[in-house]
């Protein structure tokens, strides 16, 4: 009885997984006079890879005030690729973390109607970082492959 007790209350005391979606890339830009925060998130020189939050301005109600967004770059000889993923509107960005090289973990507070909490979200970028080291573009200046670069990440979130 005693453990079934126990491995209930180990069961609640994990966290709740909401729910997860796959995130396309954007090419969408940022006011760098609306960015407030950037975590850098590799020490890869190959690649750089960040957190970043944008401020969407002031708000009357409980209406989320900043974008948080996975950034990553790779800088090249003759050519350069990027990618830019929303990750979620929040209240306010708390941290970002990576978890391992591929694998990142952001905490934000949002608002829904049983008030403010923490939502963790998980995000997995192993296939945008293989596919952005996947771009050849055997030597060219002009590259569409890197101009029109696309991508996904996978994102978990819980709280």
């Amino acid at each position: 009885m005693l453990k079934s007790i126990i491995a209930l209350a180990a069961v609640f005391a994990l966290p709740l997984t909401v729910g997860a979606e796959t995130v396309k890339s954007t090419k969408s830009s940022v006011s760098i006079a609306r960015v407030v925060q950037i975590v850098p998130l590799s020490k890869n020189t190959d690649m750089q890879i960040s957190a970043v939050v944008e401020d969407l301005g002031g708000s009357t109600d409980v209406s989320p005030t900043q974008n948080i967004f996975l950034t990553m770059y790779a800088k090249g000889e003759m050519y350069d690729v990027e990618a830019t993923f929303l990750i979620s509107d929040a209240l306010s960005f708390t941290s970002a973390r990576a978890t391992s090289p591929t694998t990142f973990e952001v905490v934000a507070t949002q608002y829904e109607g049983a008030g403010l909490f923490d939502r963790t979200y998980k995000i997995d970028a192993s296939k945008a970082i293989a596919d952005m080291k996947a771009v050849n573009c055997a030597g060219d200046f002009d590259c569409d492959a890197a101009e029109k670069f696309e991508s996904t990440v996978e994102v978990t979130f819980e709280e």
